[in-house]
C-alpha cells in the first residue's frame, strides 16, 4: 500500500441559511412521492444482507491457497481464476440444507424489516431463475431451486420487505476490461481472461444490453422487489445509470434504490457509505450502514475477525441514533446453512430487540447536536430513548437545552428500577442505579407531558469568539479510518490505523458567524499528546470551496503548552452559516487527541 503522509485538513465552507439542527441545515425539500416509497424503509431501521454465491464453495481457499484479500466473494478476482475454471464451481453448488423460512424467522425474531440478497454478485452467477443467462442456480447447478424466489416468499410471509442486490456494472463472466478506466493497480474487471482494446466500450455496452439490463427487468417483473441495491458504478456513465433507474421505475414504481446507482449516488434514494462505513451524527437525507460480522461478506472458513454481539449492538444503536438504517451481513455456507456464529449474533440481536425495539423502530435521530460520553439517543413522539453504553452505578446523565417537561423515566426491561431524576431551568439529569440491563446498551425511556420533544438551539459563541468542542462535531464522508470521532474521553482521535487506506471520513462544525473579522485560531489537545512517539501534524484551514488554503500551520507536538497550540489567523469577510470541517490522513505513529478549537476575535 502506498505510504501516505498525515495531513489534517480543516475546511470552512459557506452554507445556506436555515434552522440550526443536526445535519438539517443542508436538508433538501421533501418529495412527497419519495417520502411515500421510503416510509417502510425509514420505519424498519434494521435489515439483513445475504452474500451468497459460488464463492461459498471455496470459502476463501482455492487449490490449497488462501485468498490474499479479506473478501471471500472476490476470490475469482484476487486469485485470477479463469472463468472456465471458476464456473465449474456451479456443479458443486448444491445447498440442500437451505431453508428460507428458517432464515426469515431468524431475521424476524431479530426485529429486522427487510433482507437484501446478492441475486448476482461480481462473479456473474445468478441466484434466481433467469431466462437471460444459463449461468444461474436453476440451469448451471444441481440445486435447481429459485433461491431469491423462496426467500422473497418466506420474508413476505413474515411481513418483511424484499431487497435485491445486483452487480449491474461488474461481471467477471463477461469481457468488460476497458483500459481507459483502470487504476495504477489494474482494472476491476476480468483482464486475465479477456483482452479488450483500450478505450473500447463496445463489449461493456453489449453486456449492459444483453445481460445486465434484461436481468434487472426479470427481477422487477417476476419478483417485484421493494428495494434495489446496485453496486459499484465503476465504468457506468450517468446516462447508462439512468437507464437502470428508468427501467426499475417502469416496472416497480415504488421501489427504494440504494446510493450506488450513478456516481456519488446520483440516482439513489439514500446514501450508502463504504463497506463497514457509518456516520456518527445525523446527515442530510436518508442513509444506511452495511456491516459484516467478520472481515468478509461471503462465507469464509476460519475468519481472522469475529465481531462480538456487544460491538455490533453498540454500532447498531449509534447508527440509528444518527438517523441511519443498519444492515448486518451473513455469508451462508455452500450447504445452505448459516455459520454458527451468524446464528449466534442474530439471536443476540433478537434478545436485545425483545426489550428495546421501541427505541429503534419508527424513531428519529438524536435531537441534540452533540456527542454524549454515556451513549446515544433516539426520539419518537413524546418519548426520548437514551441508549446508554457506558453504564456505571451512580453515574449522572445530563441532557442540555431540554425544553419539554418530563413526566416519567423508565429503564426498558426493568420498569421497577428506580432512577433518580430532576429538571430545572432547562437542565435535566438522571442518576443511574444498579447494573446495566445489557452488556452493550441499556435504554432509558424519558416521557414528556408535551406531544413532542423540544430542544433549544445550540450556540458555540463565547464572550470573545467561538469554542468548537469535539462533542459538537458532525461526522461527514464515508469512513473514519485515520481519525476516530469521540473515541477517547470526548476527543477526536487522530491516529494510526496500520493496513487501512486513509478513507474520506471527516468531522465538521456548523457555525453561524455573527461578527465578521479576523480570528486567532488555537487548537486544544489533551495532555496525553506530549508522548514522544507522536509525529508532528499539519493543520490547514480553508474558508471557502477554493483549493488554496487560507491558513496552514505545522503543529509541533513539543510546542504544545497546557494542551494548546496556536495555528494562526483566519478571516471571515461576511456573516452567515459556515461549515468548519476536519479531515485526517495518516500513516505516522502515535495518537493525537483533539478536544476542539478556539476562535478568538481580534
Amino acid at each position: 500500500m502506498q505510504q501516505v503522509t498525515l495531513s489534517t485538513i480543516l475546511v470552512a465552507s459557506l452554507m445556506l441559511g436555515g434552522a440550526h439542527s443536526p445535519a438539517l441545515a443542508a436538508e433538501t425539500p421533501h418529495d412527497p412521492a419519495k417520502d411515500a416509497r421510503m416510509e417502510w424503509w425509514r420505519d424498519a431501521k434494521f435489515g439483513l444482507f445475504i452474500h451468497w454465491g459460488l464463492y461459498s464453495v471455496p470459502a476463501g481457499t482455492y487449490k490449497g491457497e488462501k485468498t490474499p484479500k479479506n473478501y471471500a466473494e472476490w476470490i475469482m478476482y484476487h486469485m485470477k481464476i479463469p472463468y472456465e475454471e471458476y464456473s465449474l464451481l456451479a456443479k458443486e453448488f448444491n445447498p440442500t440444507q437451505f431453508d428460507a423460512d428458517e432464515w426469515a424467522q431468524l431475521a424476524h425474531d431479530a426485529g429486522m424489516g427487510y433482507f437484501i440478497l446478492t441475486t448476482k454478485h461480481h462473479d456473474g452467477f445468478a441466484l434466481f431463475d433467469s431466462e437471460v443467462s444459463d449461468y444461474d442456480v436453476m440451469d448451471a447447478s444441481p440445486f435447481k431451486r429459485d433461491i431469491f424466489g423462496e426467500l422473497a416468499e418466506a420474508f413476505r410471509k413474515k411481513d418483511m420487505h424484499v431487497g435485491a442486490y445486483y452487480s449491474h456494472d461488474i461481471d467477471w463472466s463477461h469481457p468488460q476490461k476497458w483500459g481507459g478506466n483502470t487504476s495504477a493497480k489494474g482494472s476491476m474487471y476480468n483482464d486475465w481472461d479477456f483482452d479488450v482494446p483500450k478505450d473500447d466500450r463496445t463489449l461493456f455496452r453489449k453486456y449492459l444490453d444483453e445481460k445486465s439490463l434484461p436481468q434487472v427487468k426479470e427481477l422487477s417483473v417476476n419478483y417485484q422487489p421493494d428495494l434495489y441495491w446496485f453496486d459499484i458504478p465503476t465504468m457506468m456513465k450517468a446516462e447508462e445509470s439512468k437507464e437502470f433507474l428508468d427501467l426499475v421505475r417502469e416496472y416497480t414504481p415504488n421501489v427504494v434504490i440504494n446510493g450506488r446507482l450513478g456516481k456519488n449516488g446520483l440516482y439513489g434514494d439514500y446514501k450508502t457509505p463504504g463497506d463497514n462505513g457509518y456516520f456518527t451524527t445525523p446527515q442530510p437525507g436518508d442513509w444506511e450502514a452495511i456491516v459484516t460480522m467478520t472481515e468478509s461478506w461471503g462465507y469464509k472458513e476460519n475468519p481472522h475477525e469475529q465481531k462480538s454481539p456487544e460491538e455490533l449492538i453498540t454500532r447498531f444503536s449509534q447508527v440509528v441514533s444518527a438517523g441511519g438504517n443498519f444492515v448486518v451481513n451473513v455469508g451462508p455456507k455452500a450447504d445452505g446453512t448459516l455459520a454458527d456464529y451468524d446464528v449466534f449474533i442474530l439471536k443476540a440481536f433478537a434478545d436485545w430487540m425483545d426489550v428495546n425495539s421501541e427505541a429503534i423502530h419508527g424513531t428519529q435521530h438524536n435531537p441534540f447536536q452533540e456527542f454524549f460520553p454515556w451513549g446515544d439517543c433516539t426520539v419518537k413522539g413524546n418519548a426520548l430513548y437514551l441508549h446508554v453504553n457506558e453504564w456505571k452505578p451512580g453515574m449522572r446523565i445530563e441532557l442540555p437545552r431540554l425544553m419539554s417537561t418530563v413526566s416519567s423515566v423508565e429503564l426498558l426491561g426493568d420498569a421497577e428500577r428506580e432512577l433518580t431524576w430532576k429538571q430545572a431551568d432547562g437542565s435535566f439529569d438522571i442518576t443511574l442505579t444498579g447494573d446495566p440491563i445489557h452488556a452493550a446498551v441499556s435504554v432509558v425511556k424519558v416521557t414528556f407531558k408535551e406531544s413532542s420533544v423540544e430542544v433549544s438551539p445550540l450556540s458555540m459563541a463565547t464572550a470573545d469568539g467561538y469554542h468548537l468542542e469535539s462533542r459538537y462535531a458532525l461526522s461527514r464522508g464515508n469512513k473514519m479510518i485515520a481519525m476516530r470521532h469521540q473515541n477517547h474521553n470526548g476527543s477526536i482521535v487522530i491516529d494510526t490505523r496500520t493496513g487501512h487506506h486513509p478513507g474520506n471520513g471527516h468531522v465538521a462544525w456548523e457555525l453561524n458567524i455573527e461578527q465578521p473579522g479576523t480570528y486567532t485560531v488555537i487548537a486544544e489537545f489533551e495532555d496525553s499528546t506530549g508522548q514522544t512517539d507522536v509525529e508532528d501534524r499539519t493543520l490547514t484551514l480553508k474558508v471557502d470551496q477554493n483549493k488554496k488554503p487560507a491558513l496552514s500551520s505545522v503543529v509541533k507536538i513539543s510546542d504544545i503548552q497546557d494542551g494548546k497550540h496556536p495555528l494562526g489567523e483566519l478571516e471571515f469577510k461576511q456573516s452567515g452559516k459556515v461549515e468548519i470541517a476536519l479531515n485526517a490522513e495518516t500513516k505516522k505513529r502515535g495518537s493525537l487527541y483533539l478536544k476542539g478549537f478556539h476562535l478568538i476575535r481580534k
